[in-house]
């Protein structure tokens, strides 16, 4: 078995020779002698700031889509400016080139597929009207499309967010 090397130091070196530099007292700022209002360190805003009339995105369940404070619990498509209700589709396999067509006639520069609760691909044939038309795809499951819609549209890009519901 071999043996251990050990360093010859003392507890009394080995806590001096390695200790952290004492960190510097806090001060606080120096107080005016005239009445100004106090001190206060900056504000971080971690909310989306909604500028416009741009749609927003707040809640996302299995059960339904909460845009703008309305909830919706048939699939629907989210653009910045509007919303389709009542869209056809229940899932992906009931979606055909007829859907993709009036989704690629929405004018958007990107178009979100939000498949349900899992993530499904679409037949590339399907796609061919978006494709066809320079028109970008993502497809992810509804949660993630509601979140990358907001992100997409707070950036003031044309995004278009098909979600389905199940």
């Amino acid at each position: 078995m071999a043996a251990l090397h050990r360093l010859p130091h003392d507890a009394a070196s080995l806590k001096h020779s390695h200790a952290l530099p004492e960190p510097p007292a806090y001060r606080a700022p120096a107080r005016s002698r005239t009445r100004h209002a106090p001190h206060f360190p900056p504000i971080v805003k971690l909310h989306l700031d909604r500028a416009g009339a741009a749609n927003f995105i707040s809640a996302c369940e299995p059960e339904f889509i909460q845009v703008n404070q309305a909830r919706y619990t048939t699939s629907l498509i989210v653009l910045r400016e509007r919303i389709v209700e009542h869209w056809q589709p229940r899932s992906l396999a009931a979606m055909s080139a007829a859907d993709f067509d009036d989704l690629a006639g929405l004018g958007a520069e990107i178009v979100l597929l939000g498949t349900g609760r899992r993530l499904c691909f679409p037949h590339p044939r399907l796609t061919a009207p978006l494709m066809n038309r320079r028109i970008g795809l993502e497809v992810m499951d509804t949660g993630a499309a509601c979140r990358t819609y907001n992100i997409l549209s707070g950036e003031g890009r044309n995004v278009a967010a098909a979600l389905i519901i199940e």
